[in-house]
């Protein structure tokens, strides 16, 4: 039960983390912000260097683009993970904070 509390919060920082690294556009001003909805669709890229993200993933980054700069003001400390700059740009999404 531990392991998997850590798993998760580790997968919320990673995401966090890529999310930081994306800037926001106009069009996505109303998009709601919520961190967790990244968590089951993006964990095992974040995790594992060999699993590619998901078209989920990459779906649900590219809706919370506007989040990205907010989400990187909370959780600045995993912006620059390998595995969150791995998945960003895997997703083609484009991050200017």
């Amino acid at each position: 039960m531990a392991n998997k509390a850590y798993t998760l919060a580790l997968i919320a920082m990673v995401v966090a983390t890529m999310l930081v690294i994306e800037a926001p556009t106009p069009s996505m001003a109303r998009t709601k912000c919520d961190i967790t909805e990244l968590i089951q669709p993006c964990a095992g890229s974040f995790l594992y260097n060999n699993v590619p993200p998901s078209k989920e993933c990459c779906n649900i980054l590219k809706a919370q683009k506007s989040c990205l700069c907010q989400y990187k003001s909370k959780y600045e400390g995993y912006a620059g993970s390998p595995s969150a700059k791995r998945v960003v740009s895997a997703c083609k999404v484009k991050v200017s904070c």
